[in-house]
């Protein structure tokens, strides 16, 4: 039985989610990147039925200013009937030393098809940027 585009874009949306979702927390290794410029990076194989499906790389950046900058990266590339689908996918986030939010980020590319958010949080509120 063939399934409609949509429902496919939808799972491989979902699935990317669940990824995301049960990889370790970027956070968790901050403590090994507390100097300024250090980095703590860890790669992933995404696999699907036993074959490899895409790679996966979080990383944590202690900033100039001692912020700490959290990045996880996700590519897969799926066979489906004939079509090879490919779909890139990013979050992140900045945070001071103690907690607060600075910024968050998400970029998304599936096909020809990009799109990227950014959200910077300031005292009076938050700043949406396309």
């Amino acid at each position: 039985m063939r399934r409609p585009m949509p429902q496919i874009c939808a799972f491989l949306v979902l699935l990317v989610g669940v990824v995301l979702a049960m990889a370790p927390a970027p956070w968790t290794s901050a403590a090994a990147a507390e100097v300024a410029g250090e980095t703590s990076e860890h790669w992933y194989v995404l696999r699907m039925q036993g074959e490899r499906a895409g790679s996966m790389r979080s990383r944590t950046t202690v900033t100039e200013t001692g912020d700490h900058r959290d990045e996880m990266e996700m590519s897969l590339r799926l066979d489906r009937m004939g079509q090879t689908i490919e779909i890139d996918m990013g979050a992140g986030s900045v945070e001071t030393p103690d907690g607060r939010l600075l910024e968050m980020f998400r970029r998304q590319r599936m096909g020809q098809q990009q799109e990227t958010w950014t959200y910077r949080f300031v005292d009076d509120g938050i700043i949406e940027i396309h």
